[in-house]
């Protein structure tokens, strides 16, 4: 198993949880800095006078000399390098955005990455071009009134052993009609990557990075262990794109708003915005209990649809592909641990969903 070293921008699923896993579906083994030496956090600590809020301070940074430590004991181990260098430089993202009266230090730094010479390669291109054998194709929705076409191109994708992405564009969250066509049909499970997660470019850099690694996995890997450790961590990650996409983004965080703001005891705040300065300890530990009891519900319900547990029988997903042949593997189940999810950075914009789903290879092979 091939080893890469990656070094992330902050500790935020996003970029942390969900890129490991990437690399599960790829058959590659992430190796990260320790957790204390990559955490971010917006402030930690709140002034007030009476109901109002006066001022917040003190946020975490990452540690730049420690997870340079951590690259050098594990460079020989390494066959390949993700870094990002707000991390390396300033200690990741909160780090990158304080004052910096002169270069110092963080010069210094980006010198020493410098001291490799580049290497360009020319032409090159990991997948397959549109047009070519192989070629994933990008089904982007950006309304709900063409959906029926799109499931009708998914459905002949999948027919023809086409591989293809899903893009939801329609909004800042997974639209609930176009989630609803999507959960309706067995072909979603043989998704090689899906997103409505925010932005334009984090739908698209979620979706293409699923897609991208996954079909590396399912055109290299061949052992038997190999192969059902990368359908298992690609099976729970197109399974969480739906349960935070939608179940979470556009319906649950709803009732985390409500409940943070109203139990608040500033008036000038938006308290789900930080709910562990601006909500009492008791009320956080309510907000993550109500959580995970609405993820919980959801989770039964996603495992349900069609598309993953819930037809005549399980849908199937992608388990190998060799030349323009693939074989399949079969959803088993599909669970979220009791203890998840939670708000890695104490507000309600992003969590740290971590459900597990196994699949088996299709009887027929």
């Amino acid at each position: 198993m091939k080893k890469v070293l990656y070094v992330p921008l902050d500790d935020r699923p996003v970029n942390l949880d969900d890129v490991v896993a990437l690399g599960r579906t790829a058959g590659l083994e992430v190796y990260v800095p320790l957790a204390d030496d990559i955490a971010n956090q917006l402030d930690t600590r709140v002034y007030a006078e009476g109901t109002l809020v006066t001022g917040t301070s003190d946020p975490v940074y990452g540690k730049p000399e420690r997870i340079r430590r951590f690259l050098q004991q594990h460079a020989a181990r390494a066959d390949g390098y993700v870094l990002a260098v707000d991390m390396l430089v300033y200690g990741g993202l909160i780090g990158s955005r304080r004052l910096r009266p002169a270069p110092g230090e963080h010069a210094t730094r980006m010198n020493e990455l410098d001291g490799e010479p580049d290497h360009h390669a020319a032409g090159w291109h990991p997948l397959p071009e549109e047009g070519e054998p192989g070629a994933i194709d990008i089904v982007a929705i950006t309304a709900p009134e063409p959906i029926a076409a799109a499931m009708d191109r998914l459905a002949t994708n999948g027919a023809a052993q086409q591989a293809s992405i899903v893009l939801d564009f329609t909004g800042p969250t997974a639209h609930p009609d176009i989630t609803a066509a999507l959960l309706a049909s067995p072909w979603t499970g043989r998704l090689l990557g899906y997103s409505a997660w925010n932005t334009a470019g984090n739908k698209i850099g979620i979706a293409l990075g699923m897609g991208e690694a996954r079909y590396a996995g399912l055109t290299v890997l061949h052992k038997p262990k190999e192969l059902d450790a990368a359908m298992d961590a690609h099976g729970s990650l197109l399974f969480k794109r739906f349960l935070e996409d939608y179940y979470y983004k556009a319906v649950a965080i709803a009732d985390i708003r409500e409940f943070s703001r109203s139990r608040t005891p500033y008036t000038n705040v938006t308290a789900d915005q930080q709910m562990r300065l601006f909500n009492t300890p008791a009320d956080y530990d309510a907000a993550v209990a109500l959580l995970r009891e609405r993820m919980q519900a959801h989770t039964e319900t996603l495992r349900n649809q069609p598309a993953f547990l819930g037809g005549e029988r399980p849908a199937c997903a992608i388990r190998r592909i060799r030349g323009v042949c693939w074989s399949l593997s079969v959803y088993d189940s599909a669970i979220l641990p009791a203890a998840n999810p939670g708000f890695p950075w104490g507000r309600a914009f992003e969590i740290d969903l971590a459900p597990r789903v196994a699949l088996s290879p299709c009887p027929t092979e």
